[in-house]
């Protein structure tokens, strides 16, 4: 998320923005809280999801590593529950990372 504080990315933006200003343009911390509100916004959205759903919630992990042996874990929750026309639907959503 640092590149938003390039000052080339900057100019670039200001260049092709039209009435873009440099106030409009999000800094890393500004970004960085927005992603965090999101953030917070769908998790809780995705617990009243698995809350409500039908059955069970079943789980599934994924590892994996980069090409400088960084490991990784994913998780996944899967689940049915009804859309908004009433039909069954398999859900799934990224738990954790």
């Amino acid at each position: 998320m640092d590149v938003v504080d390039c000052p080339e990315l900057q100019d670039l933006l200001l260049f092709i923005g039209g009435d873009l200003t440099n106030a409009d343009i999000l800094h890393r911390t500004k970004l960085r809280e927005l992603i965090t509100e999101r953030y917070k916004v769908e998790y809780a959205k995705m617990l009243t999801e698995i809350q409500n759903s039908l059955g069970c919630v079943s789980f599934t992990s994924d590892m994996w590593t980069n090409q400088n042996s960084k490991s990784f874990m994913a998780v996944t929750a899967h689940y049915c529950a009804l859309d908004y026309k009433g039909h069954l639907i398999l859900w799934s959503h990224l738990a954790a990372f």
